[in-house]
């Protein structure tokens, strides 16, 4: 059972971002979603900026992004995201069709524990 719990531990702390300065885990967030963008081929149309929190031992950051994307590279674009370390977690997603082109937004966010 041991084991167990440092394998767990383990993996939870692949989830994270390391460090405790907000704004380099704010851009630490920031270039790991642009570097899934460029690797989906996904075209961004405008980043905004980080917002940045703290709240019992933990920062979060939250980006959100405005894209164009095909529609065939949707779901791996939002599998990259959710199979990335540290994990960027998608807290809000929207898409429209515009004519033969998808437009949207996503929202993520990143974690980072207080030490």
């Amino acid at each position: 059972e041991e084991a167990l719990k440092k394998v767990e531990m383990a993996e939870l702390e692949n989830w994270v971002f390391s460090g405790d300065d907000a704004n380099l885990i704010g851009t630490s967030v920031q270039q790991q979603l642009r570097q899934a963008v460029d690797e989906a081929g996904i075209s961004p149309r405008g980043y905004d900026t980080p917002r940045i929190g703290e709240t019992d031992g933990w920062i979060v950051v939250t980006q959100e992004m405005q894209f164009t994307i095909n529609q065939e590279d949707i779901l791996p674009f939002i599998e990259m995201l959710e199979s990335s370390r540290p994990r960027l977690h998608v807290t809000d997603f929207s898409i429209n069709r515009n004519r033969r082109q998808y437009t949207g937004s996503i929202t993520v966010s990143g974690f980072s524990k207080v030490l």
